[in-house]
């Protein structure tokens, strides 16, 4: 069993593997999956001609073509309700956005953008180390809590 999402299924695809797909095990205190999202940002200082591309681009992703297109393609839902009967090439946008699945999902470290040094230099680790069996996974993630605390100023 591992733990992924739609960002595999393309790949577990085109290696012929034969896998099926199930929400993780509920953990001690509830069921819970990864509410994530993919921020697009321009910078301050961006010309008025790239700017002009990028919104372009933008209105293009946000489109019913393109949010079609791109559920079809990746196995990600898409973030328009009114195209998901449109979605017929792959099965994964149905299953990872199905309404059980959004009713578990929860955002990793809210608040924190991206994660921010979190993710990467407590969590992330932390994860590793408990994965490697490096140590309770009870005396890790104790340790890990206590560093994002002392590092949110709590």
């Amino acid at each position: 069993m591992e733990i992924v999402g739609p960002w595999m299924t393309s790949g577990f695809d085109q290696a012929g593997l034969n896998y099926g797909l199930a929400k993780p095990p509920a953990g001690p205190s509830a069921p819970a999956v990864l509410a994530d999202v993919v921020s697009m940002g321009l910078p301050a200082n961006t010309s008025d001609e790239k700017k002009a591309a990028a919104y372009q681009f933008f209105a293009y992703w946000n489109s019913a073509e393109g949010q079609t297109t791109w559920a079809d393609g990746s196995g990600f839902p898409p973030n328009r309700s009114d195209v998901a009967d449109k979605v017929t090439t792959s099965p994964y946008p149905a299953i990872f956005g199905a309404q059980d699945v959004a009713d578990d999902a929860k955002l990793l470290l809210p608040g924190i953008a991206q994660g921010g040094p979190i993710l990467e230099t407590v969590f992330t680790p932390a994860l590793q180390r408990a994965l490697n069996g490096e140590g309770s996974v009870q005396d890790i993630f104790t340790a890990a809590s206590a560093d994002v605390q002392s590092q949110l100023g709590k």
